[in-house]
């Protein structure tokens, strides 16, 4: 070479190809140089879920806007789905069984099969899309409970009023998150901090994410998160709380 710059890109992928055959003192003639694949070969599931693994959390989102704490949220609850739907299909013989009482079948689900799917749940950010996944996972599990084939084309609350039933999973998740929440803040060490998010230091440029107290403030009523705070205090009243926004099924 006489050191001129290269600016066509069909002479620089075949001086990539010169280099590397002498890299490699690749003496064979018969090369075939892949001119219009510029963009590379394409992008496999195991290098994007490498990716995410190897990012950190608080980084910028991209055009879709989607976190990557967002992402690893997904991950669990679809990890949490799979063994679920694997736990049901192991009782199948008793859930799907017309011969046992709705009633009786209700209940083995919400004993057997939800826990598993809940695993955790105490430390989700329930975002629209997560909710989301989780009434569509409970009607999976009534529709199968009921054996509605999907040719039936009911709607959702067509089965909900067949099987006598409310949607009741999300609120469930709820309901252990404020739970929980209760003991964190009243114990008052580290965890208290974390979640108020008065730890030192600035937070990262960008769109704040949605925190847990968000959606928890959201499902308890109208009000502020410092009226929250001050109502986990009283036990009582902040169990009251829970117990009223759990019956109304906001």
């Amino acid at each position: 070479m006489n050191g001129d710059i290269i600016i066509d890109k069909e002479r620089i992928l075949e001086r990539w190809a010169e280099y590397i055959r002498e890299l490699f003192k690749d003496d064979r003639k018969d090369h075939n140089i892949m001119k219009n694949n510029f963009a590379g070969p394409p992008i496999m599931k195991e290098e994007v879920e490498t990716a995410i693994k190897k990012m950190k959390h608080g980084k910028a989102t991209g055009p879709d806007n989607i976190s990557v704490e967002l992402i690893e949220a997904l991950e669990d609850l679809s990890a949490r789905t799979a063994q679920a739907k694997i736990n049901f299909q192991k009782m199948k013989t008793i859930l799907k069984n017309k011969h046992i009482s709705i009633k009786m079948r209700k209940r083995a689900l919400q004993c057997y099969i939800e826990p598993v799917l809940m695993y955790g749940c105490e430390a989700w950010t329930i975002s629209k899309q997560i909710q989301n996944k989780l009434e569509a996972t409970e009607m999976w599990f009534l529709r199968r409970m009921l054996r509605i084939p999907w040719t039936a084309k009911k709607t959702n609350e067509r089965v909900l009023n067949e099987a006598n039933k409310r949607r009741s999973l999300v609120r469930t998740i709820r309901k252990r998150q404020a739970t929980f929440l209760g003991h964190v803040m009243r114990r008052g060490k580290l965890e208290h901090l974390v979640t108020t998010g008065k730890l030192a230091g600035k937070r990262s440029r960008r769109r704040q994410r949605k925190k847990i107290m968000d959606g928890l403030a959201t499902w308890l009523g109208p009000g502020k998160v410092s009226d929250i705070l001050a109502a986990i205090k009283d036990r009582d009243l902040w169990r009251d709380m829970i117990a009223n926004a759990y019956k109304q099924g906001t």
